[in-house]
C-alpha cells in the first residue's frame, strides 16, 4: 500500500490522505519517530550501564511505584478534605 493513492479497507479503496497525512505532514512517520524517541529515553534511563535483569527491575520498579504513588493519593484525598469538613466556626 506505501507509494499508492489509495490503502484498501474492507475491500474499497479509501484514499491515502485519510490515514497517512494531516495538513501535509505523514502521521505515521510522526507516530515512529515519537515511538522511537521514547524507547531510547526508556533505554537510557532504565538499560543503558546495567544489565539485563538490572534493567527490567529498575523499569517495572518505576512503573509500579508510580501506582503505588498514584493509589495513596487517591486513598489519603478524601480523608485529607474530610477533616475540613467538621471544622466549626463560632462567631
Amino acid at each position: 500500500a506505501r507509494g499508492k493513492g489509495a490503502y484498501k479497507v474492507m475491500g474499497n479503496e479509501v484514499p491515502a490522505d485519510m490515514f497517512g497525512n494531516l495538513f501535509g505532514r505523514n502521521r505515521d512517520k510522526d507516530f515512529w519517530n515519537t515511538a522511537r524517541a521514547l524507547n531510547k529515553a526508556k533505554y537510557v534511563q532504565n538499560f543503558k550501564g546495567n544489565t539485563p535483569v538490572e534493567g527490567l527491575l529498575s523499569s517495572m520498579g518505576r512503573v509500579y511505584g508510580d501506582n503505588i504513588a498514584q493509589g495513596s493519593v487517591a486513598l489519603a484525598a478524601p480523608m485529607l478534605l474530610s477533616n475540613n469538613a467538621e471544622e466549626v466556626v463560632v462567631v
